[in-house]
């Protein structure tokens, strides 16, 4: 897996979801996030493979 913290729109497409849910899963603290400014999120590589091994989402 790689290792690098991945934007909204990256992580919307590898799990085949739409970005308004990713956000919307980022603001209900399902995901976890770094906040990068205004409006930009990133999100780690830990998260994904929490989210991969829970199985919320794909």
């Amino acid at each position: 897996m790689d290792e690098r913290y991945i934007s909204v729109a990256e992580f919307a497409e590898k799990f085949n979801v739409s970005t308004t849910l990713v956000y919307r899963l980022i603001k209900d603290g399902v995901i976890n996030a770094v906040r990068i400014g205004d409006r930009n999120y990133r999100i780690s590589p830990e998260a994904v493979r929490t989210i991969v091994e829970r199985r919320l989402i794909g």
